[in-house]
């Protein structure tokens, strides 16, 4: 973990490298802790725009359900991580609505995350 300026701190997670998220206190470096994340937050698209300071990450929908008012979509990391993606059904979120798996980007903003310390 790195500190950062404006609350902002750099975690290294496991299969995924390093991603930004705020933390509203000091953290020692090295200190084990969870990263929560609102799945709804999180983008999936073909391609992730290169030129935010967004978190991104690859993965893979593997699967997708349909629960009326929203759709959650399951992502696979390369490190084999598994994402859920709620994406309410007025705004698509998946580059495609076929149930194959489809390669994908994943981004979100760098303050939908936070660190909570163990």
């Amino acid at each position: 973990m790195r500190d950062n300026a404006g609350g902002i701190v750099t975690v290294e997670v496991a299969g995924l490298g390093p991603v930004r998220v705020a933390a509203t206190s000091a953290i020692a470096t090295g200190r084990p802790g969870s990263i929560a994340l609102r799945p709804e937050k999180i983008r999936i698209q073909a391609a992730a725009p290169a030129d935010t300071p967004d978190n991104h990450c690859q993965g893979t929908v593997s699967d997708l359900l349909y629960m009326g008012d929203v759709t959650v979509y399951k992502v696979d990391t390369p490190a084999g991580r598994r994402s859920r993606r709620c994406s309410p059904i007025r705004r698509p979120a998946a580059p495609s609505s076929s149930r194959s798996a489809t390669r994908s980007k994943m981004s979100w903003p760098v303050a939908a995350g936070h660190f909570i310390e163990a």
